[in-house]
């Protein structure tokens, strides 16, 4: 079978490669991996190289490539996972967040601040669900809110926003960076320039 090779010119290339460092600062060492495998193969390196050189599967870099060659950069993005349907559908999750963001006595309840328990209470009498206590972590979290320590209860932090690495939606455009993320804390091999240099001295 012939290798697969993709072939860059310099715009697509240097944009690559800003996305690739943009990754990397984010946090996005797979994402960033799999621009630097595109990067490898259009210098000329096969997908048995690549995988030897990220110690992945060689069948996963044949269908990073086959992913760009098909959809570009977004067919090298996180595919979104969004889980099972929510028993509370968006109208009620806006209520709730509004319920939430008073104070709990507003809801007949005693205590000062927000509790899981008590959310789930306020679910299963506004709308009839009932939610495991650790599902409702993660429909506080999806709302905005999160634990503030240390007394453990649940404060309004604003909405959470997607992320730039997700594929959402096929057709949607990749987001443009507004601002300098903080750098993750996750100790990761970063691709980039050091294994494009390991590749040619293998050559």
């Amino acid at each position: 079978m012939r290798p697969l090779h993709v072939k860059l010119d310099r715009r697509t290339r240097n944009r690559l490669e800003k996305l690739r460092r943009e990754a990397n600062e984010d946090g996005e060492y797979k994402i960033a991996r799999r621009i630097e495998a595109i990067l490898l193969n259009a210098d000329g390196h096969t997908s048995g190289e690549i995988s030897r050189l990220f110690d992945v599967n060689r069948g996963s870099v044949t269908l990073w490539i086959k992913r760009w060659s098909q959809g570009g950069f977004e067919g090298l993005l996180e595919g979104h996972r969004p889980g099972r349907t929510s028993r509370l559908d968006e109208k009620s999750r806006q209520r709730l967040c509004e319920i939430l963001r008073k104070k709990p006595r507003d809801s007949g309840f005693v205590a000062g601040g927000w509790s899981s328990t008590m959310v789930g209470e306020v679910i299963k009498r506004e709308f009839k669900v009932h939610y495991h206590p650790a599902h409702i972590q993660n429909i506080l979290h999806s709302l905005g809110f999160a634990v503030e320590h240390p007394r453990r209860r649940w404060v309004w932090v604003g909405e959470k926003k997607p992320s730039r690495w997700v594929r959402y939606n096929e057709n949607e455009p990749v987001q443009q960076r507004s601002s300098s993320p903080k750098r993750a804390k996750k100790k990761t091999r970063r691709a980039g320039s050091k294994t494009r240099r390991a590749a040619a001295q293998r050559n």
